[in-house]
């Protein structure tokens, strides 16, 4: 495998052979870190080889834009273009700047972004840098862990067999995580639901209890005390109604005088009957009793009206809130089944039950390269965190996490078929650390660009021609070191 680079970054010229390592040393800022990128670059072709920090695995989201592509080519020597070339026998990946172009024949190298060992711009590993959520993801497509049918059915055991059938289903169509963030937007929905429903926000505990709010100080209505209320003033209204009709009218019909004796008479059709003669004040006692009794009716009528509204609207107002109640208690179960779903979907449910499954058989495989470099036992945890010999990384020394970067790098590519490894600042390893590391790439076979900062070329350790090359590089020039 060959390696030609041109007016990358701070690269002027490189023409390195990778059979299978190719150890470039030099000082600092020479140019070590640019060649390795270039590298990577063609290795993935990703023309731009630095990952945006923060940046998951599913979408390449590189540092920079390429129409920001200028500012990796090497300016000081009055260059516009640069390029880099990887090739085998079977066939080479081209990249070129500030284009950001890349060009591909045959079956050329390639390795995947990770095993490449591509870094953020701030110099943190890929892998490092994942969210959980991603480095589960990575894990399980690397791995191929993605659950069964009957895992999945039996995860939900539960729920509805047509809507599982139409998960698995839509989980073939969008993947994991199409599914996944598709039941939580439906999850976000029915809690919208459930706020216009109760006027509330909802929490499972809240949802678990809710009632409607209840009116007068907490009480709510007397039902039975209301429907009295109204009956009691419906027979009011009734008794005055009857006193009414009982009271004698303040007018009497019109009459005329007997003939015979003078008296007066009422004419009703062709009869004639005795009539009565009121006197002004009669007349006037009978009218301002009707007056009153007329008043009372009024006045009942609107108790009457009162107690019926008040009654009435209660017994709607307790229906709908009753309605509510039950709304809202159907919406809180489905929150609660659509629950139960995302967290079978979510990269740390079900997925991670089942790459938790073999991350053993992965720890083994990693045991094996550990036991080559003799650096103690890497492994991923049931987190999914690296340790070294038990110790989580946050207690480890940068030549420690070094180490577990180089073994994470061998495993991946083990199963990624990489056909290129990338390891910048190998130097941080003491001098039996980098012996060992070349001996695990070697024994393992795996192309590796290894760089290392060294301040005298004499310094430069001199590997056996059957494992590769020694390279100094030297204000951007690299250059082969000769026995």
């Amino acid at each position: 495998m060959k390696l030609s680079v041109k007016n990358y970054k701070t690269v002027s010229s490189a023409e390195i052979e990778i059979n299978p390592i190719a150890l470039v040393a030099g000082g600092n800022g020479q140019g070590k870190t640019s060649l390795c990128e270039a590298a990577q670059a063609t290795a993935t072709s990703q023309p731009i080889p630095i990952v945006r920090p923060g940046a998951g695995n599913d979408v390449w989201s590189p540092a920079i834009t390429k129409k920001d592509g200028g500012m990796l080519v090497k300016r000081s020597e009055g260059g516009k273009t640069g390029s880099a070339r990887l090739a085998n026998e079977e066939g080479y990946t081209e990249v070129s700047w500030p284009l950001c172009e890349t060009k591909s024949e045959g079956k050329a190298p390639l390795s995947a972004v990770v095993s490449s060992g591509m870094r953020d711009r701030y110099g943190l590993w890929q892998f490092f840098a994942f969210s959980d959520h991603d480095r589960a993801e990575y894990l399980a497509g690397l791995l191929e862990t993605s659950p069964g049918e009957e895992q999945f059915k039996k995860a939900l055991e539960g729920t509805k067999e047509e809507t599982v059938e139409k998960l698995w289903k839509a989980i073939g169509n969008q993947g994991w995580d199409g599914v996944w963030n598709a039941m939580k937007d439906h999850g976000i929905k029915l809690k919208g639901n459930w706020r216009d429903i109760t006027g509330e926000q909802y929490g499972a505990a809240k949802g678990e209890k809710w009632m409607p709010a209840v009116t007068e100080e907490g009480n709510a209505p007397d039902l039975d005390a209301m429907e009295k209320t109204l009956m009691e003033a419906n027979e009011g209204l009734a008794e005055a109604q009857q006193a009414r009709r009982n009271l004698p009218p303040a007018q009497v019909d019109k009459t005329i005088p007997c003939p015979h004796c003078q008296k007066p008479l009422v004419i009703h059709g062709k009869g004639l009957t005795k009539g009565e003669a009121l006197s002004k004040d009669e007349t006037a006692k009978r009218a301002a009793a009707l007056v009153a009794a007329e008043n009372i009716n009024k006045k009942l009528q609107i108790a009457v009206d009162v107690a019926g509204q008040a009654y009435h609207g209660a017994i709607k107002e307790t229906k709908s809130k009753a309605d509510a109640q039950e709304k809202a208690r159907q919406i809180h179960l489905t929150i609660g089944r659509n629950q139960k779903i995302i967290d079978t979907l979510s990269p740390g449910g079900l997925r991670k039950v089942a790459l938790q499954e073999v991350l053993d058989g992965f720890n083994d495989e990693l045991s094996g390269f550990c036991d080559i470099a003799k650096w103690g036992k890497v492994a991923l945890t049931g987190n999914l965190e690296p340790e070294l010999n038990g110790q989580p990384m946050i207690l480890l020394s940068d030549s420690e996490r070094y180490k577990i970067r180089v073994i994470l790098q061998m495993g991946f590519a083990t199963h990624d078929k990489s056909d290129l490894l990338v390891m910048d600042g190998a130097d941080i390893l003491e001098d039996a650390g980098r012996n060992s590391l070349m001996k695990l790439v070697m024994t393992v076979g795996n192309p590796a660009l290894i760089a290392m900062t060294m301040n005298k070329i004499e310094d430069v350790p001199n590997i056996p021609e059957k494992w590769g090359k020694s390279y100094w590089i030297e204000n951007g020039e690299v250059k082969e070191i000769e026995e």
